[in-house]
């Protein structure tokens, strides 16, 4: 190799290097791992959350809890296929905005029979639908199904079985907005699906609430703030105190109730 063609390349060599030095002293950022959706593709659960098992490449290894660790804010989490996630010491929480969905697949959340299943904190807006959750229990506390602080909407998801001392399927703190979707066998000392707190907003439309019962008032929902029900039905739910189906705890919120009907009730359908 000629001298003069050795510096040439020396040259050249340098250029490059000193171009990659600079670019590197810009900042460039990293390969980011791609966003959501996150795909649940294993139905495990330890109570421990690992960001990590949701990355690319990781075969059958994010589960429900990992999802939501690594999920940023107006993600998506969705489910590989049919499964029941049953928890194992503790509750789900939901911290940032996001959509957990169902798809067509039957997603099942279960407590178990003893512990709630999802938190959502304050702040924080949040979408259900197209799942299961059951088996929520919460001797002693509110909302065994969820937990809501934040603004809460549930679409087309089934809450049964659930167990609490207020709201056996949801307690809200928050507001909350239930849409085509059924409540049935969920059990709790003051409303027996549902309890709307005081100044808290809830609607419901396109719902059916069946068999739920409450050991004071409100079989099945008890609500002290705004509440509003359209095109809904409620069946067969039962109260010890008052109102079999709906108990209103504060003549200054009224509940308004549009195209709907309480048929087979134990006793007073509304309260």
């Amino acid at each position: 190799m000629s001298p003069k063609l050795s510096q040439v390349l020396l040259k050249c060599f340098g250029l490059v290097l000193l171009a990659w030095v600079g670019f590197m002293q810009l900042g460039f950022p990293a390969v980011a791992q791609a966003a959501g959706p996150w795909t649940v593709n294993n139905n495990g659960d330890d109570g421990t959350a690992v960001a990590a098992n949701c990355n690319p490449g990781n075969l059958n290894t994010c589960r429900l809890r990992d999802a939501l660790a690594a999920a940023s804010s107006g993600d998506t989490i969705n489910f590989s296929g049919d499964m029941t996630i049953t928890l194992a010491s503790t509750h789900l929480t939901i911290d940032k905005n996001m959509t957990i969905d169902g798809e067509t697949h039957n997603v099942i959340l279960s407590g178990n029979n003893a512990v709630r299943v999802l938190v959502v904190n304050g702040g924080v807006t949040a979408t259900l639908q197209n799942l299961s959750v059951t088996q929520g229990y919460c001797s002693g506390c509110n909302g065994a199904g969820v937990y809501n602080s934040g603004a809460l909407t549930v679409t087309a998801t089934s809450f049964y079985s659930n167990t609490a001392s207020y709201g056996g399927a949801i307690i809200n703190n928050g507001t909350v907005t239930v849409a085509n979707s059924t409540l049935y066998s969920n059990t709790a000392t003051f409303g027996g699906s549902i309890y709307n707190n005081t100044n808290c907003v809830m609607t419901v439309s396109h719902s059916t609430f069946h068999d739920n019962g409450a050991n004071s008032w409100g079989g099945a929902f008890f609500t002290y703030g705004p509440a509003s029900v359209d095109s809904s039905t409620f069946s067969a739910n039962h109260s010890d105190g008052e109102g079999g189906a709906l108990a209103n705890g504060s003549p200054s919120s009224p509940i308004t109730l549009t195209n709907s009907k309480t048929i087979k009730l134990s006793q007073a359908g509304l309260y």
